[in-house]
């Protein structure tokens, strides 16, 4: 969490965010960006829920989403070739929500059919997992018949 406020290791945290509302914890180490907040379990759990329905919920996309007419497709990971088969819920002209029974990480560099490319910005529990693509589509080369 980034904050102008320097705690000590150790110091409970309660915060309220607007989009995602109350996180409470304890500081668990200090950097020069902001401090990590170690919280319990079950409290964890319903931040990952909160941000999981940010990413998917209709009226906080930045773009629209487009469900596939087809959505089988195969990805690889941080430049390797081995393909992994893959379900493209849905895609936008920023991004891709896909299922998978690859296990990624954030950060990972997915690659569509060669040529499509994007990072892995969230993942949850079951093989669920958001792209963000490096190069957005142009409006004009998105569309119901675009492929990834």
């Amino acid at each position: 969490m980034k904050t102008s406020i320097r705690p000590e290791v150790g110091d409970e945290i309660d915060a309220v965010f607007e989009q995602i509302g109350r996180l409470q914890g304890s500081t668990e180490e200090i950097t020069d960006e902001g401090v990590f907040v170690a919280m319990p379990p079950a409290l964890m759990k319903g931040l990952l829920d909160q941000v999981i329905w940010l990413q998917t919920s209709e009226t906080q996309r930045r773009h629209l989403r487009i469900h596939p007419r087809e959505p089988q497709t195969s990805i690889k990971l941080n430049g390797t070739h081995t393909a992994h088969p893959a379900t493209l819920v849905n895609f936008s002209l920023s991004g891709a929500s896909l299922k998978s029974d690859v296990t990624v990480q954030l950060g990972d560099k997915v690659t569509f059919h060669n040529f499509t490319e994007g990072k892995v910005v969230w993942a949850a529990e079951g093989g669920c997992f958001g792209v963000e693509f490096l190069r957005p589509f142009r409006p004009t080369e998105f569309s119901w018949s675009t492929r990834l």
